[in-house]
Formats: structure tokens, C-alpha cells, sequence
């Protein structure tokens, strides 16, 4: 069990490392001062501060890309992850959250011997009862990779069931069961 729950958390840390990868690789690089000194008009330079015009142009490849059609000056940076309609607003960008895993057969990483689907869904929902009153102790009820704390999720990572369920949570609030590819989920938002 131990192994299991550390492996999922493993795989967790790893897709929200790629996303914020992901964040900072879309995420255009800001003009170093002399690029602005360089494309300030000509005696501007004190309204930068104590930066001065560079002593030779810019070569090409320092200077910053022309503005294009499809990308004007004034266009503000791309908002990332899009808006889900289904979620709320005011939904976070990533949430801290619990997570109660119920297997069945068919379902990602399932043991051979795994209940069948009804069996797991009759299974989630008394473990949903029973986080509503103590989440621990219906994490410990639930299969292996259920834990009381599984990290943090940035939104866009996970299926859009399971998302729309544990970002549409307020804190301390308790969500499912939903289904998921790796089994039936019961979650708890921690943060």
C-alpha cells in the first residue's frame, strides 16, 4: 500500500511540474533594459531610471520580434489553463486536496482481482458518507493510493469529471464519488 500511495504521488508532483514547464515555456521572456533604453525615443532615457542607451545597436537576434497581425502589441498574454464554462468564476488555479480511491476491474492499475464496477460504485458512496464525518478514517477504508494529502493539482491536469468535482469544492468541502480511469474518486479540498 505504502508503495503504491508513494507512486501516485510521485505522479502527481511529476504532471504538475510538466504543467508549470509547460506555463514558463509559453510565458514570453521580458525585454532585458537595454532592449528598452534601445527602443525608447531618443533622450528618454531618464524616465528608465538609471539606465543608459547601449554604446552599439542591438544585432538582430537581441531585438525584439516585430508585432504581427496575429499577435498585435496591445494583446494581452494568453490565459492559461482556459476557462472552463462548467466551473465557477472565482474557481482556484490549483487546488491542495485529499483523495479516496475506490478500484474496480478495467480501471488504470487495478488488480486482476479488483470488485466490479457497481460493486466500486456502491463502495465509493459509503465512503462518501463516511468523509463527510472523517475523512482519515474513509481514506484508510479506501484502496491503496488513497491519501490525506495528495499534493496540489494546477487546473487543466486531470479528466474533466474528476477537475469539474475538485475545483467546483470550497475548502474543506468534500466532493464525488466520481468516476475516473484509475477507479472511483472521493476528494476532500485542502487548500
Amino acid at each position: 500500500m505504502q508503495r503504491r500511495s508513494v507512486l501516485l504521488l510521485v505522479a502527481l508532483v511529476a504532471l504538475a511540474f510538466a504543467a508549470a514547464l509547460m506555463r514558463k515555456r509559453a510565458a514570453p521572456e521580458p525585454p532585458s533594459a537595454a532592449q528598452l533604453a534601445a527602443l525608447a525615443p531618443s533622450g528618454s532615457a531618464a524616465a528608465l531610471g538609471s539606465v543608459a542607451a547601449p554604446a552599439e545597436p542591438l544585432a538582430e537576434a537581441d531585438a525584439p520580434p516585430p508585432a504581427t497581425a496575429e499577435q498585435p502589441e496591445s494583446a494581452p498574454p494568453a490565459e492559461q489553463p482556459p476557462a472552463d464554462p462548467s466551473l465557477p468564476a472565482d474557481a482556484p488555479r490549483q487546488v491542495g486536496f485529499g483523495v479516496v480511491l475506490v478500484e474496480y476491474r478495467g480501471a488504470q492499475g487495478a488488480s486482476k482481482v479488483a470488485r466490479t464496477r457497481s460493486e466500486a460504485a456502491a463502495k465509493a458512496a459509503e465512503l462518501r458518507a463516511l468523509a463527510d464525518k472523517d475523512f482519515a478514517a474513509a481514506v484508510k477504508s479506501g484502496d491503496k493510493g488513497s491519501m490525506d494529502n495528495a499534493g496540489s493539482m494546477p487546473r487543466g491536469i486531470l479528466e474533466p469529471g474528476p477537475e469539474r468535482v475538485l475545483f467546483g469544492l470550497r475548502v474543506g468541502e468534500v466532493g464525488g464519488p466520481v468516476d475516473t480511469p484509475r477507479g472511483y474518486w472521493v476528494v476532500k479540498r485542502l487548500e
